[in-house]
């Protein structure tokens, strides 16, 4: 194994980590611990799609919580952009639907 792909896997097994600690947080609604994991995810791996979608899915809780149009296009911010880098993820795609009715509902 080369360098690179040995820090690659590192990098990825980090990501997922951070990815899971980040999901713990967000079933227990610790809410914003779990967006700070997902942003230290981000720094190792800005493309990650799991990231983006939890993200998505924290922001998407938060904003519907406190009925917050701006955390609500975070929420649909980090559902495109999972789209983006998997345009086959159902759980985003659904997820974005029901936000863009909820937005424009809420217009």
């Amino acid at each position: 194994m080369t360098v690179d792909l040995f820090l690659q896997e590192i990098k990825a097994r980090i990501v997922s980590q951070y990815n899971q600690k980040a999901f713990s947080c967000y079933k227990r609604k610790a809410y914003e611990d779990a967006l700070s994991y997902l942003e230290n995810a981000f720094e190792y791996n800005s493309e990650s799609v799991y990231a983006h979608y939890l993200t998505g899915v924290v922001y998407h809780t938060l904003g519907v919580d406190d009925k917050d149009v701006e955390i609500l296009e975070k929420a649909q911010e980090n559902y495109q952009k999972t789209l983006e880098l998997d345009p086959d993820h159902k759980e985003a795609n659904k997820q974005l639907n029901k936000l863009t009715k909820l937005l424009e509902s809420m217009e």
